[in-house]
């Protein structure tokens, strides 16, 4: 709390995050791995992607087709 991050570390996170939603296999290093770095050496940022709950998705919800 009260710490800043860069572009560079937001970057790096957001690809991951659909990707983190998905149901993936156990043995998927998408599963076990949670915790994001920055690209930047000199950027002591990190972020850890956790799944709190899942939920269905249907794409009627979402689209008119």
């Amino acid at each position: 709390p009260g710490q800043g991050f860069s572009i560079y570390s937001l970057a790096a996170l957001l690809p991951l995050l659909p990707a983190k939603q998905r149901m993936t296999d156990p043995h998927d290093w998408m599963s076990t791995d949670a915790d994001i770095a920055c690209p930047d050496p000199n950027c002591p940022t990190r972020f850890r992607i956790t799944r709190t709950g899942r939920r269905r998705f249907r794409r009627s919800d979402v689209t008119a087709l």
